[in-house]
């Protein structure tokens, strides 16, 4: 479906949305997509998902809010995307090796924690945001899920001088990889 974005996607125009944040970072890629037909002439549309990478921390909890707000802003659909991997403490299988412990369990937890985020921070917004659960690394696992989104956030847990001035391993591979602008949102004071 074709549909405008009435919101400025421009990094300026997300932070001066955001008082109180200090300093954000935002990727300028564009959200906008051509869709090629050779009936019809070239259409414009902007994707129509928020997508925001939740792990419970503090640094995501704030990133979950600004993206629940920019949605609000723009009319569109939130999917938060939590990203769990089994434990090195899992035992791989193989001759001589004890056989794999059940996922099902750190999975449900995975799910919980989500959940539980999720609820905290959206309220009763929550039942409108999509969730999605996936076994991956944090960075691929919110890009693979974030094709179709025109924004994707994640939060930055830098503490102190020096670590304030960086963002993190996940932030920098989202901004990296992202195909669209990606807002990256300092932890709480």
């Amino acid at each position: 479906s074709s549909r405008s974005c009435s919101s400025p996607t421009t990094a300026a125009a997300i932070a001066a949305r955001m008082p109180g944040v200090g300093a954000v970072t935002v990727s300028e890629r564009r959200s906008i997509t051509a869709a090629h037909s050779a009936h019809a002439a070239t259409r414009w549309y902007v994707r129509g998902v928020i997508v925001i990478g939740v792990d419970g921390s503090d640094a995501a909890k704030e990133a979950l809010q600004y993206g629940l707000h920019e949605a609000s802003i723009r009319g569109t659909r939130v999917r938060a995307v939590h990203a769990w991997m089994r434990s090195s403490a899992i035992p791989a299988t193989g001759p001589g090796m004890v056989a794999p412990a059940d996922a099902t369990p750190y999975r449900e937890a995975a799910e919980k924690l989500l959940r539980t985020t999720v609820e905290a921070v959206a309220g009763d917004a929550a039942d409108r945001i999509d969730r999605v659960v996936v076994e991956s690394p944090a960075g691929p696992g919110i890009i693979a899920n974030a094709r179709d989104a025109e924004l994707v956030v994640v939060g930055r847990r830098g503490l102190g001088t020096v670590r304030s001035l960086v963002i993190g391993s996940v932030s920098s591979y989202v901004v990296q990889h992202a195909t669209c602008p990606v807002l990256v949102v300092p932890a709480p004071r």
